[in-house]
């Protein structure tokens, strides 16, 4: 065989190859697809996920999970944020209107095997896009759309993160505040993430202070009374303060 006829049979082997792994694709049930392509994610195969979430929303438009990770994929494997922002507004949109109604596997069962991306997780996701796309009006539009629509801790604690990563420190403090004030009584995560962000800014009296504050909400934290011993201060009941709601 010369090597012409040797490279056209090679392409023609690949063709009836690629037509048949397709075929095979699209007879599977759209289940079966989405989970092969979560194990091949899991995997760290960013390539056959994405091909085999891809051939999901084809078939599915309205499968907001393939969406999700076709944005996740787009934004920490193809280093592309604008496709990762397509499919993430399309499963943020779709996740609710599938939510009223339970997802059912071609064979009949409920859906258990691929995990449900939850509201925070696709806006999470959206942010970051929008964050690296470099289009801070409309990051801010979204994140607050976010806390006037939601206005749960995650909602304030994400709105202020990208205000401080913008350089807004003081609205940032707000953000955090807020995200203080709507928090449960006993879930001191907004108090170490203002802390967090205090230490980053080099204000370590005000950070210290957010972490007694932890300390009065839950003392047996996994780390705090060595944060508070680095910030010079021996752990013990008297440290602890009430909640601070102002910056």
């Amino acid at each position: 065989m010369n090597i012409l006829a040797h490279r056209q049979f090679a392409a023609l082997s690949a063709a009836l190859m690629l037509a048949a792994l397709t075929g095979c694709v699209s007879e599977l049930p759209v289940d079966t697809v989405r989970l092969n392509a979560y194990d091949a994610y899991r995997a760290g195969d960013a390539a056959a996920a994405r091909d085999q979430f891809a051939a999901c929303v084809r078939r599915d438009p309205t499968d907001y999970k393939s969406h999700y990770y076709l944005g996740v994929i787009g934004l920490n494997q193809l280093n592309d944020p604008a496709y990762a922002r397509r499919h993430l507004e399309l499963a943020l949109t779709l996740r609710d209107s599938r939510l009223r109604r339970p997802l059912v596997l071609e064979s009949g069962l409920p859906e258990t095997t691929v995990p449900y991306p939850s509201r925070a997780d696709i806006t999470d996701a959206l942010a970051e896009a929008l964050y690296r796309m470099g289009t801070p009006q409309q990051l801010f539009a979204f994140l607050r759309s976010t806390t006037d629509e939601y206005g749960e801790v995650s909602d304030y604690l994400r709105l202020a993160e990208y205000l401080a990563k913008s350089g807004d420190h003081d609205a940032a403090k707000n953000s955090y505040i807020q995200a203080i004030k709507v928090s449960p009584a006993d879930d001191p995560t907004a108090e170490l993430a203002l802390a967090d962000f205090y230490d980053a800014i080099g204000d370590r009296p005000a950070a210290l202070v957010q972490l007694r504050a932890a300390y009065g909400i839950d003392p047996t934290l996994e780390g705090l009374t060595d944060r508070i011993r680095a910030h010079g201060l021996v752990p013990g009941p008297t440290i602890a303060l009430p909640r601070q709601y102002t910056p």
